[in-house]
């Protein structure tokens, strides 16, 4: 069995810069990440928000930068799946694989998870049209018309990068202004590949068993009319 005085579990930022902080205060410290360190900014195109990159920087590249600055340190890498925390006398049995790590704290840094809308045909067209991540599947849209649904930063980022490969983009958000930066709202306005439809939902993903997604149906808040949307 494995020993620490911490254990960080999960590799985002968050996770890289607690067990960054408890290694410099000399804590032996346990990082655990079953995937790559970065957590969803690996996900993320270009990051133009980040103190000390005032042209931006990729995703992955913050990423690898916070990984490399981590490695200078003595930090006990496990990079694994968590399968259960038990609390014993003298601190956490943490079973991350096949091995049993016994730390005296543990800091979750669990990340977040993408949010679902929770209609009709969004898990049965699941990796069959519906994604999560246009950095990890936009190529498979290249030439078409998509929609993108949400008003905050996650949007309006995914739109823009959507826009270099897709032919048309549609972007919808339930309220009548969109919550994200003003600056990626004002470059959304002005890409003529992207068109914007507020006070909008969409009721259902529709689709096809051998082609995936063909459209959606939407529904106008304003009037409560409903309409299909294809591509």
């Amino acid at each position: 069995m494995k020993k620490c005085d911490a254990a960080v579990i999960g590799g985002g930022p968050a996770g890289l810069t607690a067990a960054l902080y408890l290694a410099r205060s000399g804590v032996k410290t346990a990082f655990v990440e079953k995937l790559s360190p970065g957590g969803q900014v690996l996900m993320t195109e270009v990051i133009e928000n980040y103190p000390g990159f005032p042209k931006g920087i990729k995703g992955y590249e913050l990423a690898d930068t916070f990984a490399e600055h981590l490695a200078s340190y003595d930090v006990m890498r496990i990079s694994d799946e968590v399968k259960s925390i038990v609390r014993k006398d003298e601190g956490y049995e943490i079973a991350v694989g096949e091995e049993l790590l016994l730390a005296r704290s543990v800091v979750l840094c669990s990340g977040a998870r993408y949010k679902h809308l929770g209609i009709p045909g969004e898990d049965m067209y699941s990796g069959r049209g519906v994604s999560y991540c246009a950095l990890c599947d936009g190529n498979f849209f290249k030439g078409r018309s998509v929609a993108v649904i949400g008003g905050g930063n996650s949007a309006l980022e995914e739109s823009l990068y959507l826009a270099r490969l897709v032919d048309k983009l549609t972007l919808i958000h339930r309220r009548d202004e969109f919550r994200g930066c003003k600056c990626y709202q004002h470059k959304c306005e002005i890409n003529p590949k992207i068109s914007m439809l507020r006070s909008t939902v969409v009721e259902e993903i529709k689709g096809d068993p051998f082609k995936g997604v063909t459209g959606v149906t939407l529904k106008a808040l304003k009037t409560g009319e409903s309409a299909g949307h294809g591509r």
